[in-house]
């Protein structure tokens, strides 16, 4: 498997961010709004510089910048962590066992309902 890596001195990638078992979670309102708010968030907090985006269904696909002060995987990872929980709780709010039994099952292989993202510089 091809390892991606994220170069302290490359500051714009391309990022890909799934969603465990590939499931079509941004397909209502709820879950898609999960997204963009944690993306403000970490406009506003973390650093992070948005230069476009698409939500597709199952997964996510970014164009980011960064400063030299701030760091990629720390920002992917609290995106991940927000957006994962964010998504959970939605989820169990709407009584969704389907969907929640197996993002369960996958999450307790990849700790987090959101998998991990990889990234290539632009």
């Amino acid at each position: 498997m091809k390892r991606y890596k994220v170069y302290p001195e490359h500051n714009l990638y391309f990022s890909t961010i799934t969603i465990t078992a590939w499931l079509h979670v941004f397909c209502e309102e709820t879950y898609f709004q999960i997204i963009i708010d944690s993306l403000k968030y970490c406009i506003a907090h973390k650093g992070l510089l948005l230069l476009g985006y698409v939500i597709l269904p199952n997964h996510v696909h970014l164009m980011t910048a960064h400063p030299e002060s701030t760091n990629l995987s720390n920002i992917m990872r609290d995106f991940k962590y927000f957006t994962s929980t964010q998504i959970a709780s939605s989820l169990k709010l709407g009584n969704n066992r389907l969907f929640l039994n197996i993002m369960k099952k996958a999450a307790d292989k990849e700790q987090s309902l959101v998998r991990r993202f990889h990234s290539e510089i632009i």
